[in-house]
């Protein structure tokens, strides 16, 4: 199996060696790439990081849950943009950043400069 990067090691999850491919797999996506939705069949995933990131590009809501898509959100604001516009499933799905994952920026937690 392939592994994730050493920051990441500590969540105990296996990264995948292969694409999703089947009803079994998940793919999950964030609003900027919703162009990539049903490109191979299998169950995906919206995860709203940002819905201003989107820019309004995304607007096959109701179709996409018609079809099974799941719209997951990080913030309650998205939860309740998604429920405006027909994802009333729509849930919530925080970002946290574990410490040991680093400043986001390549540096370890507590480093500067």
């Amino acid at each position: 199996d392939a592994q994730p990067p050493p920051r990441y090691r500590y969540s105990g999850c296996a990264a995948s060696a292969r694409a999703p491919r089947s009803m079994n797999d998940v793919l999950v996506l964030p609003e900027v790439w919703t162009q990539y939705l049903n490109i191979v069949s299998v169950r995906n995933v919206i995860w709203w990081l940002s819905v201003d990131n989107n820019g309004g590009s995304f607007k096959t809501f109701t179709e996409t849950a018609a079809q099974g898509v799941v719209h997951v959100s990080n913030s309650e604001y998205g939860v309740e943009y998604l429920k405006r516009r027909g994802i009333v499933d729509a849930s919530l799905l925080p970002d946290y950043i574990h410490s040991e994952c680093g400043t986001g920026d390549g540096r370890p937690q507590g480093e500067t400069g």
